[in-house]
């Protein structure tokens, strides 16, 4: 679900004792021109969540400027990084990040969101980010010191635990936000003064960010990648799957005495192989790819920069072409069947073949592209 691009203005309502708290409760470090950020700012604050942007800084309450000693007392509890398309573009937001770095040495207090970015793209500055870093290198050629440390708090940024928005209901991202942060928050008031109990028993499964600070490791980073798969890859996961399953579970069962079972089985790796062009074609278009002549053969490629990649992983083009053969093979299985001959086909490892590629396609924790 896309917000709507209408701004709104949700009246503060303070359900925090902020003499209890710092003087900021949170710093919010994004795009203004970033309507998610705007909506993710104001649910914040309707919270009675003391949230600050890079346009409040003069006020003194909550700052990261170059050159400026942070105390306690101004410094933000937690800080929410949203990482857009542009958000690499300005050379403030990216000092906003390094501070932030700099300040809050708790790396559970620092939360990204990955806003319809690529995480790959954001860790190894590609894409928009590649081209945002190149102005900075001709713009700060004398500086390049601070250009590279803007490139590290990218990529250190990245081994946080937070959101990704992509194929997902942004509405419900930020509620998940607001619930987790509001958690954090009350998690280190004192039982007086905390409003009323809060339950955190399910934010890890609405998450990945963990919840009880006490028993987390700080030394050992939590990467967003132990978590690629989304909600879209897993509905292609489980349908391909069940259709796989059923499709062997008949041709076994089928013979030339029972044909019928033959033809379930046939229409099930049909349906299995036009869930698999489904999902390609959905990833095709998300990624934008284009079709391009590379030697004598025709494929599809990522866009700029990326255009010498191949679209489509390994396991992908495996599962595509088992997936094809072994609807063949039911289809060959059935019309043998269906005349009360025996099959030449006596056992397919075909869909077995197709679930591997299907499963390392959608759990590949080193995979680049969505």
């Amino acid at each position: 679900m896309v917000l709507n691009k209408r701004r709104v203005s949700i009246p503060l309502r303070i359900s925090i004792p902020l003499t209890s708290l710092w003087a900021c409760d949170v710093f919010l470090s994004c795009d203004h021109e970033d309507i998610f950020s705007d909506h993710l700012y104001h649910k914040l604050k309707s919270r009675g969540i003391c949230t600050f942007q890079d346009g409040q800084l003069s006020r003194g309450i909550c700052t990261f400027q170059d050159g400026q000693q942070l105390q306690r007392n101004t410094t933000p509890q937690f800080a929410i990084v949203v990482l857009s398309q542009n958000y690499a573009s300005s050379p403030q937001r990216l000092n906003e990040l390094s501070k932030i770095l700099e300040c809050i040495k708790d790396r559970n207090r620092i939360l990204p969101v990955f806003r319809d970015v690529n995480l790959f793209h954001v860790q190894k500055q590609k894409g928009t980010f590649e081209k945002a870093f190149e102005k900075h290198e001709e713009r700060f050629q004398d500086d390049l010191e601070k250009v590279q440390a803007w490139r590290d708090a990218l990529t250190q940024v990245c081994n946080f635990a937070g959101w990704t928005t992509n194929d997902r209901n942004e509405v419900q991202v930020i509620e998940e936000i607001t619930e987790a942060l509001w958690n954090k928050l009350h998690s280190r008031l004192s039982p007086t003064e905390k409003l009323h109990p809060t339950s955190t028993h399910n934010l890890v499964a609405f998450t990945s960010i963990s919840v009880n600070e006490d028993n987390h490791d700080h030394n050992h980073p939590i990467n967003i990648t132990d978590v690629t798969a989304t909600s879209v890859e897993w509905n292609f996961l489980i349908t391909s799957l069940g259709l796989e399953i059923l499709s062997a579970a008949f041709d076994q069962a089928s013979s030339s005495s029972e044909p019928h079972y033959a033809l379930f089985g046939m229409l099930f790796s049909i349906a299995a192989l036009f869930t698999c062009i489904w999902e390609l074609i959905y990833k095709g278009i998300k990624n934008r790819v284009v079709l391009k002549k590379f030697g004598k053969l025709w494929w599809f490629y990522y866009p700029h920069p990326h255009t010498s990649m191949p679209f489509g992983t390994l396991p992908e083009i495996y599962g595509l072409i088992g997936s094809i053969a072994q609807c063949i093979c039911s289809i060959t299985q059935y019309i043998y069947f269906s005349w009360h001959a025996d099959s030449p086909i006596k056992l397919s490892l075909l869909p077995a073949i197709f679930l591997f590629c299907l499963a390392g396609s959608r759990l590949n924790r080193n995979q680049n592209h969505c």
